[in-house]
Formats: C-alpha cells, structure tokens, sequence
C-alpha cells in the first residue's frame, strides 16, 4: 500500500512515501528487525540509511500495542520503498509516515506523532505523544 505524509511550513515542508505491507509470521523473517512482541519491521532489500531505518521502526513502535492486539500471532510490516520527495529532508518524517501507513491498515485514528514549524527558530519541532519514543512495546 502506498502512503504519503506531507506537512507544509514557511520555508517548504516535509515530505514522504512509503510504500509497505502486513505480513502475519511467526518467527521472525529474515532481514526482519524487532521492534517489540512478536512485530518486526523489514527493510527495502536495497537497503536504507540507518536513520531512515532507526525512524521507521519508531513509526512502528508508536502502533506497536495496536499491531500486537490486531495480530496476536506475529507480524511483519514489510517495506517495499522509502522516498523523499523535494521537500526538506529529516529522517523523523519517516516515522510519521510509518504511523500513517499502520493507523490506516489498522482502521484506527489518533496520531502520537506530531511534527510544527517555529518561525522564531527556524526549525521543526516533532512530539512523539511519549516522554521515551525509543522505548520497548
């Protein structure tokens, strides 16, 4: 399934594609990285920046407890493409398109991940809804 993120700020936006799928498994497949409880993330098999990788499987982490309830038995989510559009580029838009890419599959709303622009510092600003983003499932 394709997805698309887009955010838009004074000085252009963020921008991202993702292109991926659920894959039911019970162990973990090769390539496979775990991101919690039986919930594995795998990578485009020519490979991505290990940024791109480390924000993907927090974008996965942020459904984790949805995708373990969903799919009790192990899944993987399974991406096919990661690509940035001309836009800013950050890595932790591909966290926020991961998020979109997994509310979506699932049926659900509310995303923990947000991301603003400050004018006053120029800069984003990206709040994952946790104080430990990074945390086990």
């Amino acid at each position: 399934m394709q997805t698309r993120f887009r955010f838009r700020s004074p000085i252009g936006g963020l921008a991202a594609d993702l292109s991926a799928e659920l894959r039911p498994v019970a162990s973990r497949p090769p390539a496979g990285v775990v991101v919690g409880r039986g919930v594995w993330l795998v990578p485009p098999e020519g490979g991505v920046h290990w940024q791109d990788l480390a924000w993907l499987c927090l974008g996965v982490s942020l459904c984790g407890r949805e995708l373990v309830e969903a799919r009790p038995g192990g899944v993987a989510v399974v991406v096919d493409s990661l690509a940035y559009p001309l836009a800013d580029y950050l890595p932790e838009a591909a966290a926020l398109v991961m998020e979109e890419f997994l509310l979506t599959e699932l049926g659900r709303e509310g995303r923990a991940g947000r991301v603003t622009y400050c004018s006053r510092h120029r800069a984003y600003a990206f709040d994952w809804g946790t104080e430990r983003p990074f945390s086990e499932l």
